[in-house]
């Protein structure tokens, strides 16, 4: 039979790990919202686009000087892309999609070359367009000019410069970091 003691022990136990979960969760809440109201140049997005490993990045507003922007791009990497005035591309018109969350793959200065579906950077296969695309590949031979970049996603079907080409730096409306 168990003593009053080890029952209080229990009792005592269970609602350390109850405040624990209480804390932790009001942590995480109130730095959420923290972010959210008081600093309007970073924020947590979300994506439910199948075409990026991640669905949660902490968005960053990127530098307004291009040389910042161009290295806070490549050293992020991730980028979220504004593409709503594209309406002459079938995936952008029919999901009435303003942004897209890509990968910068390739970067001002190096040589791209996207001959017959298959994409290179610097030699480099990056990319395969996707045989059913509603829109065909681009084609391009040569270096990347300065204030554009080749982005991707990860699925094979993703929209992005295979079939749009080079991404302009303006476009480029956030620098995100991946969260899960």
């Amino acid at each position: 039979m168990r003593t009053l003691l080890q029952k209080l022990e229990e009792s005592l136990k269970q609602k350390e790990k109850e405040l624990t979960k209480f804390f932790l969760f009001s942590f995480i809440f109130y730095t959420a919202l923290t972010f959210v109201f008081f600093f309007p140049y970073v924020h947590i997005i979300g994506s439910l686009d199948t075409s990026m490993p991640h669905r949660f990045y902490l968005w960053i507003r990127p530098s307004e000087d291009p040389e910042e922007k161009d290295a806070q791009i490549r050293k992020r990497r991730y980028v979220e892309v504004y593409v709503g005035d594209l309406t002459q591309y079938p995936p952008i018109r029919e999901k009435g999609v303003l942004y897209l969350i890509k990968k910068a793959v390739c970067f001002p200065g190096d040589f791209l070359a996207a001959r017959g579906g298959e994409f290179y950077c610097n030699g480099k296969l990056i990319a395969v367009a996707y045989p059913e695309a509603p829109v065909p590949p681009i084609s391009y031979d040569g270096r990347i000019p300065e204030g554009r970049y080749f982005v991707l996603g990860i699925h094979p079907a993703s929209f992005d410069s295979r079939y749009m080409g080079l991404v302009s730096l303006d476009r480029i409306t956030g620098v995100l970091i991946p969260l899960f």
